[in-house]
């Protein structure tokens, strides 16, 4: 058996679902996974620091040798400026980014429809993004095969951060950094 606690808490988690819509629809009693106690939750808070932001920001800085590599830059600069998700940003539509009132209005996001203010700094990253963009584009940032969005930033990110020595420091990190 592989996956530690992490995997046995959801594990039990999506068991107890399993069991109580078996209890919602008459086919049990109880739900016998109700109470059973679980590993305490590993979340995890890592901040960068101002030192840690600049050597990324360096990092950022380096020339992008290919189309991902700028792409990927331009979507982690995003992220810091926005504490936006991973996936809100990667996905993110044209149709989304209000550059009239400088923000992003997601249509779907993990919390439903949202709406993100943008910085100066990201509503030009934003119209530069969108001056090389063909204009028929759906995407911000287009997919390098196929029809959709840009789906290759774990590569370019352990590349990144192995760059600015932040070898502990995941995606995420990003928008915990952003809210602190």
């Amino acid at each position: 058996v592989k996956g530690g606690d992490g995997t046995a808490t959801r594990t039990i988690r999506l068991l107890s679902s399993i069991l109580s819509f078996a209890v919602d629809r008459g086919l049990i009693a109880s739900n016998p996974a109700l109470g059973v106690k679980l590993a305490p939750t590993g979340q995890r808070h890592r901040f960068l620091s101002p030192h840690e932001m600049n050597r990324l920001g360096k990092a950022l800085d380096q020339p992008a040798k290919t189309p991902t590599a700028g792409a990927a830059s331009i979507i982690i600069r995003l992220l810091i400026l926005t504490g936006a998700r991973r996936g809100e940003i990667e996905a993110l539509r044209w149709s989304e980014v209000d550059f009239e009132f400088g923000m992003l209005r997601l249509a779907t996001s993990k919390t439903g429809a949202k709406v993100i203010p943008l910085a100066k700094v990201a509503i030009d990253l934003l119209a530069e993004q969108r001056r090389w963009a063909p204009r028929q584009a759906a995407w911000v940032f287009p997919g390098e095969r196929g029809e959709g969005h840009f789906d290759g930033l774990t590569k370019q990110w352990y590349r990144i951060r192995k760059a600015a020595g932040l070898i502990d420091v995941r995606v995420h990190d990003l928008r915990h950094t952003f809210a602190s």
